[in-house]
This record gives C-alpha cells, structure tokens and sequence, in this order.
C-alpha cells in the first residue's frame, strides 16, 4: 500500500501495467519499476527485461516480435509491425516505428528514432541521438548522432557525428562519414 501511494502521489494515473493475455512471453521477464507500461507485443522471447514507461503496442492489427535476451531502458517504445533480434538493447527514450526490422546483437544507446521500414543488420552500434528513417544499415556499422534518410550504409562504416546522409545516399564498406575532424589529444 505505501508503495502504491507514493508512486500515485509521484506518477498520478500510471501505476499500470497492462499485459494482454495475446501476448506470448518466453522465460525469464525482469520487471524493474514495472509501472505506466504496456507489453502488447505479438511475442517477447526469454530473459526479456524492461524499466518503467515502456510501450510496445499495435499499429493496425501489427504487432511487434521481440527475440530472446532483450532489454530495454526507460520510456521505450515500439510501435507496429516491428521486429528485433535477438541479444538486442534499446536505450532511454528511443522509438521504433512501424516496419522496422533491427538484427541481433544490435546496441541501440538512449534517444535514437528509427522509423518508416528501416533494417537494422547484426552487430550495429547507434549511439545516442540518431534520426533513421527508411534506411538499409548493414553489419557491424556505428553511427553518431546523425540524421539518416533513405540511404544505405554498408558493413563496417562509421558514421557520425552530425553526418546527414540525404535520401539515396551510400555510404562505402569500411567508410568513415564524419561532420567534424576527430579530436586530437
């Protein structure tokens, strides 16, 4: 009861967790501070865990598809036809729309907007502040901080900071896309 109060007293309205019973979820769901939060995923493999004020819900009758070993940070939220392989972290803040497809082994860092069909390939790496919209990224690729519409950046390329790759952009194997020189110490 305390604790019920003083999340009321701090989040007014959002002391819910709302679980539908269509949702398939493997083995070991972690919970941390599982409050304002909805998990309407098509299913959600093992060991998925998530913090507070995540949403994974439906667009039209699209629902997302989680893979095993999942984590999510605070205010997630995946929307539609999403989904996300397996070994996969998605940070604070990020949003992922409908048609996203996102590999395995993928590290998604706070504030990143993936949207409108975008694929994520394995071993990527986006660090905070991305805008991907429609967008082909292939494996083992890191991004910065960069706006990324329509393009494709092939394996091993790094990208970032404060890159803006306009529509049918290509970025090269190996390439590096920087906005600014890198800091010499």
């Amino acid at each position: 009861p305390m604790r019920n109060l003083l999340i009321g007293w701090w989040r007014p309205g959002d002391k819910t967790l709302i679980i539908p019973y269509s949702t398939k979820i493997g083995k070991g769901l972690l919970m941390a501070h599982a409050y304002a939060t909805v998990l309407n995923a098509e299913s959600i493999g093992d060991n998925f865990s998530f913090i507070h004020c995540t949403t994974i819900g439906k667009s039209g009758s699209l629902r997302p598809v989680i893979g095993n070993n999942v984590s999510f940070g605070a205010n997630v939220v995946i929307i539609g036809g999403v989904k996300i392989g397996n070994n996969v972290f998605v940070g604070a803040k990020s949003v992922i729309l409908p048609g996203v497809v996102v590999g395995n082994n993928v590290v998604i860092y706070e504030n990143n907007r993936i949207e409108k069909g975008s694929i994520i390939g394995d071993n990527v790496t986006l660090l905070p502040g991305n805008h991907i919209i429609n967008a082909k990224i292939e494996s083992n690729v890191q991004i910065e901080s960069s706006h990324i519409e329509s393009s494709i950046i092939h394996s091993g390329a790094v990208v970032g900071p404060f890159a803006r790759l306009r529509p049918n952009a290509e970025i090269c194997e190996n390439a590096k896309k920087r906005s600014r020189p890198p800091l010499l110490f």
